[in-house]
């Protein structure tokens, strides 16, 4: 009886450890950060997916955005706030916006290996503010 009890004792042990390193595994894969953070996730060839947030103010021009080695980039979600826009001034718009019937407030990212860039209408200036979310692969892994 008493040998029965701890071996229950090591198995709920043992699982509760397991529970727990599951339970870590789940909350780091949902960080979000400015730096580079490994994620929990797979991609489809296998390899592990990074995620980096860019943000800053509207630019006219490319900037580097200090992601080194990347193999695949796989996600870009973006948002654009724009504190002194023309309509209400707490607008949130989504980074790529088409706006039919309104061109001059349209905007646009794009992303390589090394850099980005907007594509932005007359109306977006600099003094609007963006975050990107970047998930991406390494050539290192």
């Amino acid at each position: 009886m008493f040998m029965l009890n701890e071996l229950l004792i090591k198995e709920l042990s043992e699982q509760v450890e397991k529970n727990t390193s599951d339970i870590q595994d789940i909350k780091d894969a949902e960080v979000y950060s400015t730096s580079e953070v490994k994620t929990n996730k797979i991609w489809i060839d296998g390899n592990p997916i990074y995620r980096k947030v860019l943000t800053g103010n509207i630019f006219d021009g490319t900037r580097n955005h200090n992601i080194s080695n990347i193999k695949e980039i796989i996600l870009t979600i973006g948002s654009l706030w724009s504190g002194n826009v023309q309509e209400d001034g707490t607008n949130i718009f989504p980074i790529n916006t088409v706006r039919v019937g309104y061109p001059s407030r349209a905007l646009g990212m794009f992303i390589n290996k090394t850099s980005f860039a907007f594509d932005k209408g007359a109306d977006i200036g600099t003094s609007y503010s963006f975050y990107i979310i970047v998930e991406y692969t390494k050539t290192t892994d």
